[in-house]
């Protein structure tokens, strides 16, 4: 046996969210807030101590609206801020080494487009852009030469990245037998 250990992750949160819905316009909103909390017992050491990392608090917010252009044309646009706790070998590593106040993942996303439909073809075509930032990743550094050096965990902070493109969704219906998605 390599290794025999106990990890539990505590959850709790809740979301509220809303929907308003007319002819021309639809409108979606929605908030949620949660709280985790991990602990780590490594059964094959002498101590066999419960590890348990501070609780984490995260909140999200996101909201969409639809206006119908006309019957077969529409434009929207959403948007949506999310923090994200980061997975646990980010917090306590398998050694039992605990991240001092890590941050929480963060994605800011926007989104623009076109809805256009018809009984015979429909086309979607969208603009967004995603920025993640404080990304939380963990890596081994050793010191020193050949096996006589020390291993570190380095917990990184503030690794940022940015998602932007265009999609465009499409569907074909030759007939009432056959429907093509395209994507």
């Amino acid at each position: 046996i390599a290794y025999h250990n106990t990890t539990i992750v505590y959850l709790i949160g809740g979301f509220l969210q809303g929907n308003y819905t007319t002819d021309k316009r639809n409108l979606y909103g929605m908030g949620g807030i949660s709280s985790i909390e991990y602990s780590y017992q490594d059964h094959f050491t002498i101590e066999n101590e419960k590890i348990v990392a501070d609780p984490i608090e995260t909140y999200q917010v996101k909201g969409g609206a639809l206006y119908n252009v006309s019957d077969d044309m529409g434009v929207f646009f959403n948007t949506g801020y999310v923090q994200k706790a980061p997975i646990m070998d980010n917090v306590i590593y398998y050694d039992g080494t605990v991240a001092s106040d890590p941050d929480n993942e963060k994605f800011l996303h926007n989104e623009f487009g076109l809805n256009y439909g018809t009984p015979k073809l429909g086309v979607r075509v969208s603009a967004y852009n995603t920025d993640w930032q404080d990304r939380n990743l963990t890596k081994s550094v050793s010191t020193g030469q050949g096996s006589s050096g020390d291993t570190d965990i380095i917990f990184l902070k503030g690794v940022n990245q940015k998602h932007q493109g265009i999609e465009i969704e499409t569907k074909v219906k030759p007939n009432d037998l056959v429907e093509l998605d395209l994507i």
